[in-house]
């Protein structure tokens, strides 16, 4: 049988990343070369304090924001997102597709070991693979590799997956965020809650576990033994700091080494002696989101002109200038304008236009009360929008919103918490009425997981039969020009029926410690996967 190599496929345009940074200038400073890249030589030593805005969990199938940044330092991926943001060989040095599209062949390493010194293989690839598919792990992931219906491993350096129907997402949904376990410290163990693995975790990755001092910092060391050379880093402190103005704080006093800013922090530290900030492109997204399971809410929700009214409502601009300086994208869907290969740009976003806003309102049946507020049938609009407390650009993006809103007679009552309380949530009982949020999103058009009926992490209850069945349709087609209609369509559907109000994507300012050399200039999050990289200066 025929196949089609890695190479033939990313040439066929099943992902076509690298050249959108080129197109899409936005940030002045985006750059393929890395971010303090300096003229020194590297050196080893020196440890990297890195701030996240909540307490840590390594349980890689149940992550959040904060856990995935110490996953891509302890563990490795089959396939991970290069620096042009195209899948990569990781634990994988090649792979292939058979000509049917539905069987991908790995091809491993065989000079990786775990931490503990164990071999890797195969095995533990299939492990993994079963454990993120099983629902008891309550994986945010399970949608994405729910085609995976057979998983081989026909020798130790071998794995082939066997897909339902083709599925031409599959090395770009594998790249995001798939950590691969070892079986033999996992096997055994409840996947629901391995506390045991969860206290003392064994990945494979450039970084190895020290210690875990819960809400306060999680530490890893130099994995000299990782199978793409040692790291020059001694190790990396993970703090726990959930105010933003407090990583700051200790960026400025050199207590900490990086900070994911605000624009609002920018004038303060351009000048500061020892401190640079730097930009990147960066697959995020903020937006409303509103919660059609609700019982008392989700019947207003359900109706398209009352989502409709609710986006003219929005001043995105307004919120841009106040939030980022207009650094970033008026969103017109969940996919950033910068993505151009997968990118519909006839799509235009939503005006605001405060008067359409009302009469759709108005059509939809909603009048105003006494108090300025609207009703029907006796009912206030009014609903709870939770909002991640700490983070100052989220936070005006909430109050401009809700005064938005308040413009034409929504009462949005905005609730500013925890970061990990608001998760709970949004992801427990799903008792939320609306959130005004971030969602970080795979380097791929393949959205199904958001939007798709039942989606891992379609937390809002939306569903919508034929954009099922355009996803459905987009993952059996391998042809570019094929696939890229079906996106286009996709993006049309989620631009005209509002399953999210999107509001932006923003640019990432990333404030950092001037010592620090050899940061890839993509956005954190995929940076961190290349810490083995970094080094710090004298």
């Amino acid at each position: 049988m025929s196949e089609i190599t890695r190479r033939d496929f990313l040439k066929a345009g099943g992902v076509l990343v690298a050249g959108a940074f080129a197109a899409a200038c936005g940030p002045g400073s985006q750059s393929s070369s890395p971010q303090g890249a300096g003229s020194g030589q590297p050196r080893r030593g020196g440890v990297f304090r890195f701030p996240v805005n909540a307490p840590i969990t390594p349980w890689p199938p149940r992550s959040a924001v904060q856990d995935l940044a110490v996953n891509k330092v302890i563990y490795s991926q089959l396939v991970k997102y290069g620096k042009d943001l195209t899948p990569q060989p990781d634990l994988a040095e090649r792979w292939e597709v058979s000509a049917d599209g539905l069987t991908w062949t790995f091809y491993l390493s065989k000079d990786v070991t775990w931490h503990d010194g164990q071999p890797f293989t195969a095995d533990d690839v299939r492990f993994s693979l079963e454990v993120f598919k099983d629902p008891r792990a309550g994986s945010v992931f399970l949608s994405n590799l729910a085609p995976i219906v057979r998983i081989e491993t026909p020798d130790k350096y071998t794995v082939r997956l066997v897909t339902s129907e083709p599925f031409p997402s599959l090395a770009e949904l594998l790249a995001y965020n798939i950590s691969i376990m070892p079986r033999h410290r996992l096997e055994g163990q409840d996947t629901a809650n391995p506390a045991d693995f969860i206290n003392g975790p064994v990945g494979t990755g450039p970084f190895k576990f020290e210690e875990h001092v819960r809400g306060d910092h999680l530490t890893v060391v130099r994995n000299d033994n990782h199978f793409r050379g040692a790291p020059y880093l001694d190790a990396i402190i993970f703090k726990v700091i959930p105010e933003l103005n407090t990583q700051v704080a200790q960026l400025r006093t050199g207590e900490g080494d990086m900070a994911v800013i605000a624009m609002d922090h920018f004038d303060a530290l351009k000048d500061v002696p020892g401190i640079r900030i730097d930009e990147a492109y960066q697959f995020d997204i903020r937006y409303m989101g509103l919660n059609f399971g609700h019982p008392r809410v989700g019947r207003w929700f359900a109706d398209r002109r009352v989502r409709q009214a609710l986006a003219h409502a929005i001043d995105r601009q307004a919120i841009m200038r106040q939030t980022t300086r207009e650094k970033g994208f008026v969103a017109t869907n969940i996919i950033p304008p910068f993505f151009n290969a997968w990118y519909n740009p006839n799509l235009k976003p939503y005006p605001y236009d405060p008067e359409r806003a009302g009469r759709l309102l108005r059509e939809a049946g909603w009048q105003p009360g006494p108090d300025g507020v609207l009703q029907k049938g006796g009912e206030k609009l009014r609903f709870e929008a939770l909002c991640d407390k700490g983070n100052t650009e989220r936070e005006q993006t909430a109050l401009i919103v809700q005064q938005n809103l308040k413009a034409i007679g929504v009462q949005a009552e905005v609730n500013f918490m925890e970061f990990n309380a608001m998760l709970n949530r949004v992801r427990g009982p799903r008792d939320h009425e609306a959130t005004i949020y971030y969602y970080v999103t795979p380097n791929s058009p393949d959205v199904f997981s958001y939007f798709g009926c039942g989606g891992a992490t379609n937390e809002y209850g939306y569903c919508n039969q034929e954009l099922d069945r355009l996803f459905r349709e987009a993952r059996r087609v391998f042809d570019y020009d094929k696939r890229r209609e079906i996106y286009y369509k996709i993006q049309e559907i989620l631009a005209d029926d509002l399953p999210w109000v999107f509001i932006y994507h923003p640019v990432e300012l990333r404030a950092m410690n001037r010592k620090v050399r050899n940061f890839p200039s993509i956005g954190y999050r995929d940076a961190l996967l290349y810490m083995h990289e970094v080094w710090l200066e004298q």
